[in-house]
């Protein structure tokens, strides 16, 4: 099932949050590598050029979270966004339960965004998690989920 997992370090342990069921998947699954460095534009001809330094391997997705976690929503977010304790953001392990069985860890909100939670849905009353993560092993690989 694909799912967010963390873990803050105390006793309770790792924390689960888990796809809605009827979904079985992250939605709206985005892949944006991102090459950071120093950019510039030669005068003469107008072209581009970085010094490059690392590449950010970035994905924008949303979840579908059922109400009754309503409350590992929160710490999730609070976690995520630097509410650890620790002075930085909170890693966190991306499941995808895609055809290829990705499992993501040390993922991270990307700086300069936020986790956004809709409000309920009317029928189902389950929420959507949209996030923006950036992928920061020592050895980044690309956020692909594999459908089929």
């Amino acid at each position: 099932m694909p799912a967010i997992k963390w873990d803050p370090g105390d006793s309770a342990g790792e924390r689960t949050l888990p796809c809605v069921i009827d979904t079985g998947r992250f939605n709206r699954w985005k892949m944006m590598p991102k090459v950071q460095g120093e950019v510039a534009e030669a005068v003469g001809d107008g072209r581009g050029y970085i010094w490059k330094q690392r590449t950010d391997n970035i994905a924008s997705m949303d979840l579908t979270i059922a109400h009754d976690d309503g409350a590992l929503i929160d710490e999730f977010i609070k976690w995520a966004m630097g509410d650890s304790g620790t002075g930085s953001f909170g890693l966190f392990t991306i499941v995808t339960d895609d055809a290829d069985d990705n499992e993501f860890e040390d993922c991270q909100i990307k700086v300069g965004t936020e986790i956004d939670v809709s409000p309920p849905d009317p029928e189902t009353l389950d929420f959507t998690l949209s996030m923006t993560v950036v992928h920061v092993a020592l050895t980044p690989v690309p956020l692909v989920q594999r459908l089929t």
